[in-house]
């Protein structure tokens, strides 16, 4: 996972450093064995398809704008999401439309949704969900010889009956610590 923050410095302090704190040596999680799944089936992940993806994608695309004022010290008062489209893109391998769909949700603007796991022991797993996946472009492609799906799409705030958010829920990261 990578990030990338936008926002408005606030001034540093020095401080001393901590005392008596010990940290774990565990290593990042990988993107492997993650339980990945995408469809529109009403209230269980179970029945839903795994396509077999090298690849997947997020952009928020939030616009930032600062408010400035000449009363703060950095002369930036603070940061506003004024908007954003977030967008995904994944690569699935082709396989029979009667098990993926894909072609029928695009043409027929059904939306999806997409979970996955990263990470396997506690206090260093993550849970991954777009209740709402809009497909706006299907291309082909070809990953080391076998043909491929170029899927992308809007993440479009859980127009999923299962949601449970009714908005600003596009991607939801949950840290798993038990």
């Amino acid at each position: 996972m990578e990030f990338e923050f936008r926002g408005a410095q606030k001034s540093y302090t020095d401080g001393g450093l901590l005392s008596g704190v010990s940290y774990t040596q565990q290593l990042p999680p990988v993107l492997l064995d993650a339980d990945f799944s995408v469809g529109v089936t009403g209230t269980t992940y179970a029945a839903e398809p795994v396509p077999n993806v090298s690849a997947i994608e997020f952009d928020m695309a939030q616009q930032i704008e600062f408010r400035k004022s000449i009363d703060a010290a950095g002369g930036l008062l603070e940061t506003h999401i004024v908007g954003k489209r977030p967008t995904f893109t994944m690569d699935p391998e082709v396989m029979p439309e009667a098990f993926t769909s894909w072609m029928a949700n695009y043409t027929d603007n059904v939306n999806m949704r997409m979970r996955m796991r990263v990470g396997t022991s506690n206090q260093n797993k993550f849970l991954i969900t777009a209740p709402g996946l809009a497909i706006t472009s299907v291309g082909a492609g070809d990953r080391d010889g076998f043909k491929t799906r170029q899927i992308q799409g809007m993440l479009t705030s859980g127009s999923q009956t299962t949601s449970t958010v009714s908005r600003d829920n596009e991607l939801v990261i949950i840290y798993q610590i038990s």
